[in-house]
Protein backbone atom coordinates (compact mmCIF):
# COMPACT_ATOMS: atom_id res chain seq x y z
CA UNK A 1 0.00 0.00 0.00
CA UNK A 2 2.69 2.70 0.79
CA UNK A 3 4.18 1.89 -2.49
CA UNK A 4 1.19 3.12 -4.01
CA UNK A 5 1.14 6.01 -2.15
CA UNK A 6 4.14 7.05 -3.07
CA UNK A 7 2.89 6.63 -6.43
CA UNK A 8 0.22 9.61 -5.82
CA UNK A 9 3.44 12.19 -5.47
CA UNK A 10 5.63 11.13 -8.59
CA UNK A 11 5.34 14.57 -10.38
CA UNK A 12 4.77 16.77 -7.03
CA UNK A 13 7.86 18.66 -6.23
CA UNK A 14 7.34 20.89 -3.11
CA UNK A 15 10.86 22.10 -0.68
CA UNK A 16 12.40 20.13 2.03
CA UNK A 17 12.44 20.86 5.85
CA UNK A 18 8.85 23.22 5.42
CA UNK A 19 5.83 22.88 7.66
CA UNK A 20 2.83 20.97 6.05
CA UNK A 21 -0.92 21.65 6.38
CA UNK A 22 -1.96 18.20 5.43
CA UNK A 23 -6.19 17.92 4.34
CA UNK A 24 -6.98 14.48 3.03
CA UNK A 25 -10.12 12.48 1.67
CA UNK A 26 -9.76 8.56 2.13
CA UNK A 27 -12.76 7.56 0.50
CA UNK A 28 -11.70 5.98 -3.12
CA UNK A 29 -8.13 7.05 -3.15
CA UNK A 30 -7.03 3.49 -3.79
CA UNK A 31 -8.24 1.24 -6.09
CA UNK A 32 -8.03 -1.36 -3.48
CA UNK A 33 -9.19 -2.32 -0.41
CA UNK A 34 -8.28 -0.72 2.33
CA UNK A 35 -8.22 -0.17 6.30
CA UNK A 36 -8.66 3.35 7.00
CA UNK A 37 -6.21 3.33 9.69
CA UNK A 38 -3.21 2.07 8.01
CA UNK A 39 -3.77 3.77 5.14
CA UNK A 40 -4.26 7.24 7.28
CA UNK A 41 -0.42 5.88 9.02
CA UNK A 42 0.83 5.03 5.76
CA UNK A 43 0.06 8.98 4.18
CA UNK A 44 1.85 10.29 7.04
CA UNK A 45 4.64 7.81 6.80
CA UNK A 46 4.99 8.47 2.75
CA UNK A 47 4.50 12.69 3.02
CA UNK A 48 7.18 12.22 5.84
CA UNK A 49 9.83 10.09 3.80
CA UNK A 50 9.40 12.18 0.52
CA UNK A 51 8.89 15.62 1.94
CA UNK A 52 11.16 15.60 4.72
CA UNK A 53 8.94 18.43 6.45
CA UNK A 54 9.58 20.15 9.80
CA UNK A 55 6.06 19.01 10.92
CA UNK A 56 2.85 18.12 9.39
CA UNK A 57 -0.11 19.37 10.42
CA UNK A 58 -3.42 17.74 10.39
CA UNK A 59 -6.86 19.78 10.36
CA UNK A 60 -8.88 18.36 13.46
CA UNK A 61 -11.35 21.26 13.48
CA UNK A 62 -14.68 21.25 15.92
CA UNK A 63 -17.47 23.79 14.39
CA UNK A 64 -20.14 22.38 16.62
CA UNK A 65 -17.60 24.37 19.63
CA UNK A 66 -19.90 27.59 18.19
CA UNK A 67 -23.29 25.73 19.55
CA UNK A 68 -21.83 23.40 22.61
CA UNK A 69 -19.32 26.07 23.66
CA UNK A 70 -17.59 23.33 25.11
CA UNK A 71 -13.60 21.59 24.10
CA UNK A 72 -11.98 18.69 25.00
CA UNK A 73 -8.74 18.53 23.58
CA UNK A 74 -8.40 14.74 24.58
CA UNK A 75 -11.72 13.62 24.02
CA UNK A 76 -13.47 16.10 21.19
CA UNK A 77 -13.85 14.46 17.65
CA UNK A 78 -12.41 15.89 14.51
CA UNK A 79 -15.63 16.96 12.89
CA UNK A 80 -13.47 17.16 9.11
CA UNK A 81 -13.11 13.68 7.44
CA UNK A 82 -12.44 10.38 8.40
CA UNK A 83 -8.32 10.85 8.08
CA UNK A 84 -8.35 13.44 10.15
CA UNK A 85 -10.60 11.90 12.85
CA UNK A 86 -7.68 9.03 12.32
CA UNK A 87 -4.97 11.16 12.79
CA UNK A 88 -6.17 12.28 15.99
CA UNK A 89 -6.96 9.17 17.47
CA UNK A 90 -3.58 7.53 16.39
CA UNK A 91 -1.31 10.56 17.54
CA UNK A 92 -0.57 11.22 21.45
CA UNK A 93 -2.64 14.19 23.12
CA UNK A 94 -0.49 16.23 23.55
CA UNK A 95 0.12 16.99 19.89
CA UNK A 96 -3.33 18.05 19.23
CA UNK A 97 -3.49 22.00 19.82
CA UNK A 98 -5.96 23.93 22.55
CA UNK A 99 -7.85 25.81 19.69
CA UNK A 100 -11.81 25.22 20.06
CA UNK A 101 -12.56 25.51 16.45
CA UNK A 102 -9.86 24.94 14.35
CA UNK A 103 -7.51 22.75 16.25
CA UNK A 104 -4.36 20.98 14.81
CA UNK A 105 -2.95 17.76 15.06
CA UNK A 106 1.12 18.47 15.08
CA UNK A 107 3.07 15.44 13.74
CA UNK A 108 6.08 16.48 14.95
CA UNK A 109 4.85 18.07 18.09
CA UNK A 110 5.83 21.53 17.28
CA UNK A 111 2.95 23.78 18.08
CA UNK A 112 4.16 23.78 21.52
CA UNK A 113 7.19 25.74 20.85
CA UNK A 114 5.08 28.38 19.42
CA UNK A 115 3.66 31.49 20.57
CA UNK A 116 -0.07 31.55 19.43
CA UNK A 117 -2.95 32.83 21.08
CA UNK A 118 -6.10 29.62 20.31
CA UNK A 119 -8.66 32.76 21.83
CA UNK A 120 -8.84 33.96 18.24
CA UNK A 121 -9.35 32.36 14.93
CA UNK A 122 -7.42 34.56 12.44
CA UNK A 123 -6.56 37.36 14.78
CA UNK A 124 -3.02 38.68 16.20
CA UNK A 125 -1.00 35.25 17.07
CA UNK A 126 -3.42 32.90 16.09
CA UNK A 127 -2.34 29.90 14.60
CA UNK A 128 -2.76 30.88 11.29
CA UNK A 129 -1.05 34.45 11.71
CA UNK A 130 1.67 32.32 13.20
CA UNK A 131 1.81 29.97 9.82
CA UNK A 132 1.50 32.81 7.75
CA UNK A 133 4.73 34.48 9.06
CA UNK A 134 6.75 31.58 9.11
CA UNK A 135 4.81 30.21 5.65
CA UNK A 136 3.94 26.57 5.05
CA UNK A 137 2.78 23.90 2.28
CA UNK A 138 -0.43 23.37 2.24
CA UNK A 139 -1.46 20.18 0.65
CA UNK A 140 -4.52 18.34 -1.02
CA UNK A 141 -5.84 14.84 -1.82
CA UNK A 142 -8.11 13.20 -3.00
CA UNK A 143 -10.67 16.57 -2.22
CA UNK A 144 -13.81 16.82 -4.60
CA UNK A 145 -13.31 20.28 -4.24
CA UNK A 146 -11.17 22.36 -6.90
CA UNK A 147 -8.91 23.47 -3.72
CA UNK A 148 -9.24 23.39 -0.12
CA UNK A 149 -7.31 25.81 2.55
CA UNK A 150 -8.40 28.12 5.69
CA UNK A 151 -6.06 30.20 5.16
CA UNK A 152 -7.95 32.35 2.90
CA UNK A 153 -10.22 32.83 5.80
CA UNK A 154 -7.14 34.39 7.75
CA UNK A 155 -6.59 36.67 4.40
CA UNK A 156 -10.51 37.72 4.81
CA UNK A 157 -10.02 38.95 7.67
CA UNK A 158 -6.73 40.49 7.27
CA UNK A 159 -8.39 42.70 4.30
CA UNK A 160 -12.00 42.86 5.43
CA UNK A 161 -13.99 41.32 3.51
CA UNK A 162 -17.51 42.71 4.28
CA UNK A 163 -19.36 39.48 4.33
CA UNK A 164 -17.69 38.29 7.46
CA UNK A 165 -17.70 39.92 10.61
CA UNK A 166 -15.91 38.99 14.13
CA UNK A 167 -18.31 37.21 16.36
CA UNK A 168 -17.70 36.30 20.13
CA UNK A 169 -18.22 32.59 21.55
CA UNK A 170 -18.22 31.98 25.13
CA UNK A 171 -16.87 28.44 26.26
CA UNK A 172 -14.71 26.22 27.90
CA UNK A 173 -11.62 24.41 27.26
CA UNK A 174 -10.55 21.38 29.06
CA UNK A 175 -6.96 21.62 28.58
CA UNK A 176 -4.21 18.97 27.60
CA UNK A 177 -4.14 18.58 31.83
CA UNK A 178 -8.01 18.25 32.14
CA UNK A 179 -8.31 21.95 33.74
CA UNK A 180 -11.51 23.85 32.38
CA UNK A 181 -10.35 27.30 31.39
CA UNK A 182 -12.93 29.46 30.53
CA UNK A 183 -12.63 32.04 26.87
CA UNK A 184 -14.17 34.42 25.17
CA UNK A 185 -13.35 33.03 21.62
CA UNK A 186 -13.73 35.40 18.27
CA UNK A 187 -14.02 34.03 15.33
CA UNK A 188 -14.52 36.19 11.80
CA UNK A 189 -17.91 34.39 10.87
CA UNK A 190 -19.72 34.40 7.31
CA UNK A 191 -22.91 36.96 7.51
CA UNK A 192 -25.54 34.38 6.30
CA UNK A 193 -27.83 36.90 5.70
CA UNK A 194 -25.52 37.58 2.68
CA UNK A 195 -25.64 33.75 1.34
CA UNK A 196 -21.78 34.56 -0.42
CA UNK A 197 -19.74 31.09 -0.78
CA UNK A 198 -16.22 31.07 -2.19
CA UNK A 199 -15.90 30.62 -5.83
CA UNK A 200 -13.46 27.72 -5.31
CA UNK A 201 -13.20 27.00 -9.18
CA UNK A 202 -12.12 30.44 -9.82
CA UNK A 203 -9.88 30.67 -6.93
CA UNK A 204 -8.73 27.53 -8.29
CA UNK A 205 -8.01 28.62 -11.71
CA UNK A 206 -6.44 32.30 -10.52
CA UNK A 207 -3.59 30.56 -8.00
CA UNK A 208 -3.26 27.79 -11.39
CA UNK A 209 -3.00 30.58 -13.63
CA UNK A 210 -0.38 32.10 -12.03
CA UNK A 211 1.92 28.87 -11.30
CA UNK A 212 1.18 28.74 -8.07
CA UNK A 213 -0.45 25.22 -7.68
CA UNK A 214 1.78 21.73 -8.13
CA UNK A 215 -0.79 19.47 -9.54
CA UNK A 216 -0.42 16.13 -10.20
CA UNK A 217 -1.37 14.55 -13.50
CA UNK A 218 -3.57 12.31 -12.45
CA UNK A 219 -5.25 15.57 -10.31
CA UNK A 220 -5.55 13.64 -7.17
CA UNK A 221 -2.53 15.88 -5.42
CA UNK A 222 -2.55 19.82 -5.28
CA UNK A 223 0.66 21.83 -3.53
CA UNK A 224 0.78 25.64 -3.02
CA UNK A 225 2.22 27.67 -0.26
CA UNK A 226 0.63 29.64 2.15
CA UNK A 227 3.34 32.63 0.68
CA UNK A 228 1.82 32.43 -2.95
CA UNK A 229 -1.38 32.88 -1.26
CA UNK A 230 -0.86 35.92 0.75
CA UNK A 231 1.21 37.31 -2.21
CA UNK A 232 -2.13 36.61 -5.03
CA UNK A 233 -4.66 36.23 -2.80
CA UNK A 234 -4.03 39.21 -1.34
CA UNK A 235 -3.65 41.42 -3.68
CA UNK A 236 -7.02 40.10 -5.61
CA UNK A 237 -8.58 41.67 -2.13
CA UNK A 238 -7.01 44.54 -2.11
CA UNK A 239 -8.46 45.54 -5.63
CA UNK A 240 -12.09 43.78 -4.75
CA UNK A 241 -13.02 42.91 -1.53
CA UNK A 242 -15.20 40.48 -3.13
CA UNK A 243 -13.20 38.96 -5.50
CA UNK A 244 -13.15 35.36 -3.68
CA UNK A 245 -17.06 34.90 -3.90
CA UNK A 246 -17.83 36.59 -7.75
CA UNK A 247 -18.61 34.19 -10.54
Amino acid sequence: MLDDINNLFNDVNIPKNKIIVLHVRLKLLLKNKFNYTKLSKDIISSVTDLFQPKDILVPSFTYSFTNSNFFDVKQSSSEVGRFSEEIRKLSETKKRSCDPIFSLVSINNKLNNLDIDFKSAFGKKSIWDVLSKSGYIILNINLPEPIVTTHIHYLEQKYKVDYRFIKSFKGVVKNHTGIDVKINYEYFVRDLRKNKKWNRYKIYKYLKDNNAIIESKNGLVKAFSSKSLDILIGNALMQDKNFLIKK
